[in-house]
């Protein structure tokens, strides 16, 4: 009788994996504990450091599925592996998630780290540009661009997942548009934060942060029920201020909620300064046409949204 034996490659396979793992809780133990308050040169060090790493863990998806993949093979001759191999899948699984958190961990840990070394630039250049800043465009395609505050709200549900490349793209037009502002921020329709260590504080804008937080965008996993009410109400309870300039803009293709009276009237009563009997935001409107759309009721609720609160409402 043939004895049942494990495939050659469980041990190294899996030891592999444990050692990687490890070595990536290491580094992000280490970005945690470490003292920010060094020189620019230290932290665009650590930048490099991290930007590696990310890269690595980025290919280890692929890793995992060619290791499963090479002891399926090599267990084909065995008798009856069916034990080993749910095992095996199990680990196997079990690696794969807790890498997919650490890349998440990693990515957003970039991104707070740009935002340390570009601060320390942008002070250094404070004191001798600030007398020759060239004056910020007034307007750009009929949507004023003086903000000094963005929030983003996109549709992340599957009819947008399906044009996702066509949203990032106007996504990225809309934000080079605009000068240097202040800070932004990128939520779903529902609420949800792109990146949830900036959740209630401001995204500082620079070239890198702009550019890692596409990055994180392209790959965004987040699904939602196409109601952006709910994004708008949160942007507005959370940034809205009376002494700063706000643009909100909805990207999206549908509007799933229900009476659109209630729906407006909710946002128009939070985008109102009781004080100064005054707008606190201008909100606008990008609507999109997906595959899946056959609904005109994003365009009927957020074209009133834009047209009471001094936004611009555009179709793509």
């Amino acid at each position: 009788m043939m004895k049942k034996r494990r495939g050659d490659s469980d041990v190294f396979g899996l030891s592999f994996l444990d050692i990687i793992s490890c070595g990536f809780g290491a580094v992000v133990l280490l970005v945690l504990i470490s003292d920010f308050a060094v020189n620019e040169e230290a932290m665009e060090t650590k930048y490099d450091e991290l930007s590696a790493q990310i890269s690595k863990l980025a290919n280890l998806k692929s890793d995992l599925m060619s290791i499963s993949e090479e002891q399926k093979r090599k267990s084909s001759g065995v008798v009856d592996t069916s034990e080993v191999n749910e095992m095996l899948t199990a680990r196997l699984s079990s690696k794969e998630t807790i890498l997919e958190n650490q890349l998440s961990e990693l990515a957003s840990m970039q991104v707070m780290l740009d935002s340390l070394v570009d601060d320390i630039a942008t002070k250094k250049r404070a004191s001798i540009r600030s007398a020759s800043a060239k004056r910020r465009v007034e307007e750009v395609g009929g949507i004023p661009v003086d903000s000094e505050y963005v929030v983003f709200i996109i549709d992340t549900s599957g009819s947008m997942k399906d044009i996702w490349n066509k949203v990032t793209k106007h996504i990225e037009n809309v934000i080079n548009i605009h000068p240097t502002v202040k800070g932004f921020q990128i939520l779903n329709d529902n609420g949800e934060y792109l990146i949830t260590a900036y959740k209630g504080k401001w995204i500082i804008d620079t070239k890198k942060m702009r550019k890692n937080s596409i990055e994180l965008f392209k790959i965004w996993g987040a699904m939602s029920n196409s109601s952006p009410v709910e994004g708008i109400k949160e942007a507005l309870k959370t940034y809205g201020k009376a002494n700063q300039k706000l643009s909100i803009y909805v990207f999206g293709d549908d509007f799933t909620g229900g009476n659109f009276d209630q729906a407006l009237n909710e946002i128009n009563s939070l985008n109102f300064n009781k004080i100064t009997k005054s707008k606190i935001a201008r909100i606008h409107a990008v609507e999109f046409s997906s595959p899946r759309r056959s609904s005109t009721r994003f365009s009927i609720l957020m074209r009133a949204v834009a047209e009471k609160n001094n936004g611009t409402f555009l179709s793509i």
